[in-house]
């Protein structure tokens, strides 16, 4: 393999803000799902649901027409997976669940490696 000049560090070395940095993953690690009731997100249909309107539900995966709601159509594409999450935890309980996505984790799979664009 090649040289690689890696002179250009020293610029992002003293440009690079360690506190900010810090902050914003503190807010991240501190960060939940707001629910799709709660959700803030002008451009989300989910938003226009009767019973999310109507605070019947909380979220839309513990709907019973999750899989077909036409508002739901950008999370069912984008996070497809889900369905496989949902059988699985019907099949072999929460508390499985969690142990499974404990083991991905540690592994390194992260949601960015399995969502499609």
């Amino acid at each position: 393999m090649g040289y690689q000049d890696y002179s250009w560090l020293k610029d992002v070395e003293k440009s690079f803000d360690y506190d900010n940095f810090i902050k914003g993953l503190e807010w991240f690690s501190n960060s939940t799902c707001p629910g799709c009731r709660n959700a803030t997100e002008g451009w989300c249909d989910v938003k226009k649901c009767e019973k999310i309107q109507q605070n019947t539900i909380d979220n839309c995966l513990v709907c019973d027409d999750f899989a077909v709601c036409p508002h739901t159509d950008y999370q069912r594409k984008r996070y497809s997976y889900l369905f496989d999450h949902i059988k699985f935890i019907e099949k072999e309980g929460f508390d499985k669940f969690l142990e499974e996505e404990e083991k991905k984790a540690e592994s390194g799979v992260r949601i960015q490696d399995i969502r499609e664009y």
